[in-house]
């Protein structure tokens, strides 16, 4: 199966061209023209394994989606590239200590986006060796013995379940 990418682009010629680009290299693409479309859009379907987002957005801006990705439980960690005209060394500040990965100024060239694009990856999947086995196994996390399973609120270290308030699942989660 080919990893999925949510595209938030305003500009229609732009957010085709990616949508049509990152699926000849065989990514699956979720594009959006709103930070409102993505979170509507985004619900009930699976993670994508990375975000490409533009700031300048009618409604919520792209700091604001990145913001809200940030804070999410399951996508505080997703990959972030800023695909953006602000070219401003403040702007690129700005999108990296809001949490982006990455920031890409348009205009851009599509090959070394999808170098950014895999290098990110890569990374996450370095970094999070079960992100892959997360989305199969219902919600379930195992890290160096200890399994966390959200659906059933369980925490088992070394085959023994620890049992946690619903606050202590939280903050472990």
């Amino acid at each position: 199966m080919s990893k999925a990418i949510a595209v938030v682009e305003d500009d229609e010629s732009i957010r085709e061209m990616l949508r049509y680009y990152f699926q000849s290299v065989g990514y699956a693409v979720r594009a959006y023209e709103s930070g409102e479309a993505l979170f509507a859009g985004e619900e009930g379907l699976g993670l994508p394994a990375l975000y490409i987002l533009d700031i300048m957005l009618p409604g919520m801006d792209g700091l604001e989606i990145l913001r809200r990705l940030r804070e999410g439980r399951d996508t505080a960690d997703v990959p972030v590239i800023m695909l953006t005209a602000r070219s401003a060394e403040m702007d690129r500040v700005a999108g990296l200590e809001n949490g982006a990965d990455d920031y890409v100024v348009k205009p851009f060239n599509p090959l070394e986006l999808t170098a950014r694009v895999k290098s990110q990856l890569r990374r996450y999947t370095q970094l999070n060796p079960n992100s892959a086995s997360r989305e199969k196994a219902n919600n379930e996390i195992t890290i160096k013995g200890m399994t966390i399973n959200k659906d059933n609120h369980k925490v088992i270290v070394d085959d023994e379940e620890i049992k946690l308030t619903p606050i202590e699942f939280d903050i472990l989660y």
